[in-house]
C-alpha cells in the first residue's frame, strides 16, 4: 500500500475465525500514531469462489496536511491528488470509510477494490479550487466519497473579510475520464469587498457592469456558482461562471 514506511507508535488487533476458517472475523483493529488513530473492524469470507473482504475504519485527529502519509499513493490516485493539492491546513477530526474488496477465484494477487463510501469531517482548511480566485480560508464542514462522486459541505468560512456559508462543492464522474467540479458558496459583506473578488482578471466583473469599485458601498449576500472540468491546463474558457445577489 506504501511507498514509504509508515511509522506506528500502537498496533493491537482481535479477531476470531469461523465455518472451519471458512470466515475470519477481525472484531477490532487499533493503530495509534503520532498525528491520530485509527480504529477497524471487518470481515474475511467466501462468497461463492470469491474471497470477499469488507471493513470499516475511522481515523481521528489527524493535521490534514498529514492526509498524504496514510492515504495510498495507487489508492485512487486522481481524487487523492486533486484533494490534496487543493485542500490544505486544519484538521480532520474524524475520517469514516466502508469498503469491500473481492479476490476472483480466491486469488489474492487479484484482489481488487469493489465499493468504497465514507464521510469526513474537517475544520479550519484551506480550499483553492480556481487558480484565478482567491483561496477560500478557515472552512468547516464535511466530505462524503463514494468510488463515483465527492460532495463537500461548508458550513462557514472566510475569503479575504467576506464570510462565507452554504457551500457546496461536488465533484461528479470520478469513476470516468470526465470529471466535472461544481461549486457554490453565498459570500456576505460589504458590496465593495465582495466587486473586489469578483473583479480579478479573468473575470473583471467591475467592467462587465461598469461600475467603479471605490464608488460602490453598502451590505451584500451573493451566491457564486463555478463547474469545470478537473483537468490540467484548465483555461477559464472552460468555466461556468454564475452569480446572483
Amino acid at each position: 500500500f506504501y511507498k514509504d514506511p509508515v511509522k506506528f507508535t500502537q498496533i493491537a488487533l482481535r479477531g476470531r475465525v469461523e465455518d472451519d476458517f471458512d470466515r475470519l472475523f477481525l472484531d477490532e483493529a487499533f493503530l495509534d500514531f503520532a498525528d491520530g488513530q485509527i480504529k477497524a473492524n471487518g470481515l474475511v469470507s467466501y462468497k461463492g469462489d470469491d474471497l470477499v473482504i469488507q471493513g470499516e475504519g475511522v481515523l481521528t485527529d489527524l493535521p490534514f496536511d498529514d492526509l498524504d502519509i496514510y492515504w495510498p499513493a495507487d489508492f485512487y490516485p486522481f481524487e487523492r491528488e486533486w484533494v490534496t493539492t487543493n485542500l490544505s491546513g486544519g484538521v480532520l477530526p474524524k475520517v469514516t470509510t466502508d469498503f469491500v474488496y473481492t479476490a476472483p477465484g480466491g486469488e489474492l494477487a487479484k484482489t481488487a477494490l469493489s465499493s468504497i463510501s465514507g464521510n469526513m469531517v474537517f475544520d479550519g482548511l484551506g480550499l483553492d479550487y480556481l487558480p484565478f480566485m482567491p483561496k477560500l480560508e478557515k472552512i468547516k464542514g464535511t466530505l462524503s466519497y463514494t468510488d463515483k462522486s465527492m460532495d463537500i459541505s461548508v458550513e462557514s468560512g472566510v475569503v479575504g473579510s467576506l464570510e462565507i456559508s452554504e457551500g457546496v462543492a461536488r465533484l461528479k464522474y470520478l469513476d470516468t475520464f470526465d470529471e466535472i467540479a461544481d461549486i457554490e458558496f453565498v459570500v456576505r459583506g460589504t458590496a465593495r469587498d465582495l466587486l473586489e473578488v469578483v473583479s480579478t482578471d479573468p473575470l473583471n466583473a467591475d467592467q462587465f457592469l461598469g461600475v467603479d469599485r471605490q464608488e460602490v458601498g453598502g451590505e451584500s449576500a451573493s451566491r457564486l456558482k463555478f463547474v469545470f472540468p478537473m483537468s490540467e491546463g484548465l483555461t477559464f474558457d472552460q468555466v461556468e461562471v454564475s452569480a446572483a445577489s
